[in-house]
């Protein structure tokens, strides 16, 4: 579908999903984190069509902004008092396996919801986006762009930086081969429709273009009145029609055949994907951030999503 290239056109995609209800209080997460709003109205119609209490039928994932259950409680552990949830975050407490755990459930269940607020979400985004920002730039030793940031979204932090690194030696290779659980979550993005993996290249421009055209286009909206967003009637269900669809977003994958990933090669435990227990969705894989370089290896081996992932990948 053509992009609209009017800003009459860009304020009723706005009301449509519910995007224009939530307008505001993208700004203000934008205003308060410093993370480009168009960069965050993007990733919130890429995660959930805008539709606040979206949730994954294939992993825990939840909210505008489709976060984990792990990564929430950590986003809120590490950012929470910043944002007047101090009582809630004191409550959180990381594990010696580097899990983040709450001892009441129903404290536990009260925080998990806050992923369905629209400000709490769009606040932790921009939050997560930094961290990410942070980790990159110095995993990688220099600035990032807003397509890389959001690989790290996608991919985790770590996967993002080990497909960079690729990137920058050799764009050629399949990207499957370095990120297998990845590319058996998300077939349509790492394979093409004859099933030959896609290059490390290929990935790159496929994440480039499902959040730089959108954000081109956001940033006009960030220009309009928040009364020219109010007008009108939201709709109920979703709609991307801001921007084609993702092959994995359409509901037509994976292949009926997915070959196995060859050469596999094991992460370096500074570079290893950080998956939680419940990270694997149809549509991303994201993940609390990995140990900062430089910092002691953690023993992800020894849980048991470590002990399956071993047993899987060697």
């Amino acid at each position: 579908m053509k992009q609209p290239e009017d800003p009459t056109a860009i304020v009723q995609i706005a009301s449509q999903a519910d995007s224009g209800r939530w307008v505001s209080q993208i700004k203000a997460a934008s205003k308060n984190t410093g993370v480009s709003f168009s960069y965050l109205m993007a990733q919130a119609n890429k995660e959930s069509a805008f539709v606040a209490g979206a949730g994954s039928t294939a992993s825990s994932a939840a909210g505008l902004f489709q976060f984990t259950k792990g990564t929430w409680l950590q986003l809120i552990k590490l950012h929470g008092e910043t944002h007047g949830l101090g009582d809630l975050a004191s409550n959180i407490h990381r594990t010696l396996r580097g899990d983040y755990v709450v001892s009441d459930p129903k404290l536990r269940q009260k925080i998990l919801d806050l992923r369905r607020d629209p400000q709490t979400s769009s606040l932790m985004a921009g939050e997560y986006a930094n961290d990410n920002k942070s980790w990159l730039e110095k995993s990688l030793g220099r600035k990032v762009n807003s397509t890389e940031l959001y690989m790290a979204h996608f991919l985790g932090p770590g996967g993002a930086v080990k497909v960079l690194k690729a990137k920058a030696l050799d764009e050629g290779q399949p990207a499957a081969a370095l990120l297998p659980q990845a590319a058996e979550a998300n077939p349509a993005v790492f394979f093409d429709s004859s099933h030959t993996p896609r290059s490390v290249a290929a990935v790159y421009d496929g994440i480039r273009h499902a959040i730089e055209r959108p954000m081109r286009h956001y940033a006009r909206l960030e220009e309009v009145k928040p009364a020219a967003l109010s007008a009108g009637h939201p709709q109920k269900t979703a709609s991307r029609a801001t921007d084609p669809a993702w092959p994995f977003e359409t509901g037509v994958w994976p292949p009926v055949y997915v070959p196995p990933a060859t050469a596999s090669i094991s992460p370096a435990p500074s570079e290893a994907v950080a998956y939680t227990n419940s990270s694997q969705s149809a549509d991303q894989i994201s993940a609390p951030m990995p140990p900062a370089p430089g910092s002691p290896p953690g023993t992800p081996g020894q849980t048991p999503l470590g002990q399956l992932l071993k047993n899987l990948f060697g």
